[in-house]
């Protein structure tokens, strides 16, 4: 488990428990309580919902990086197999060239 669902875990344990001691704890009518239960429970949905489109965008965020990264990665190991197919292209030429130097002077 990371480090931001630890302090979301967290959090969330620390507003249900705060709001719970709270609702205990105030000498109040049942129907304020009530009230005051549900705007707890409205604002903790708020709250979730809005961690929850945070991480959301994080993790696509995070996906056009390494989407990124992988074009990158394609274009260097292409260009690194056309300087091979360069290198050993340029050297059957050179090699033919030699190869056809020599068949001449042997026909001499």
């Amino acid at each position: 488990m990371n480090n931001s669902s630890k302090v979301l875990i967290t959090f969330i344990g620390g507003a249900v428990v705060g709001a719970a001691l709270g609702i205990l704890f105030a000498p109040d009518k049942g129907s304020n309580t009530r009230k005051r239960i549900a705007k707890s429970a409205a604002d903790l949905k708020d709250e979730l919902a809005d961690t929850a489109s945070e991480k959301y965008q994080e993790f696509l965020d995070w996906k056009d990086r390494m989407m990124e990264k992988e074009e990158e990665l394609e274009n260097n190991v292409k260009g690194a197999v056309n300087k091979v197919k360069e290198t050993v292209h340029g050297a059957a030429d050179h090699t033919m060239n030699k190869a056809e130097g020599v068949k001449k002077n042997a026909n001499l």
